[in-house]
């Protein structure tokens, strides 16, 4: 049961990379409690398998890398929304297929959340398309197929 509306599994310390982005990431969620279930923290190992299948939607960053990290293949494996940064290295797989709602202005982030969790079928969509991508581009059967093109 997805009880969880949305999710942010980071770590928001000082001490984080990313801390400033964090910091304004957790400001912004805690403007939509208490109409909406909001996880804000770090979990491990089977806690976070669980906070993922508990989650409608996941808030993804690239912790300044431009990269897909593995929290975007993780939340759409597990059946999560993901909204957020969208990976630069990675813009037409992600964007382009429509499968990740893209967040340029973190202070934005109340009302797009509003209006994404009032829209059941859009969601449902959007999780659908995610896990898709992943399936289609970043599977252990992809990658095997790419290491031995490249060997040859």
């Amino acid at each position: 049961m997805r009880d969880i509306d949305i999710a942010f599994i980071a770590t928001v310390q000082n001490l984080s990379p990313n801390y400033d982005t964090r910091r304004l990431i957790s400001i912004m969620l805690k403007k939509l409690q208490p109409e909406y279930k909001v996880f804000i923290g770090n979990v491990y190992e089977q806690e976070y398998d669980k906070t993922l299948s508990r989650s409608k939607i996941l808030i993804v960053e690239t912790a300044q890398s431009g990269y897909v990290v593995q929290r975007y293949l993780q939340g759409a494996v597990h059946g999560c929304v993901l909204v957020g940064e969208v990976p630069v290295m990675d813009r037409r797989v992600w964007q382009d297929n429509f499968n990740i709602i893209g967040v340029d202005d973190w202070t934005t982030l109340p009302e797009i959340l509003g209006a994404l969790l009032q829209n059941p079928a859009r969601m449902q969509r959007l999780a659908f398309n995610a896990l898709r991508t992943v399936q289609e581009k970043y599977s252990m059967a992809v990658s095997v197929k790419d290491f031995i093109e490249k060997v040859r």
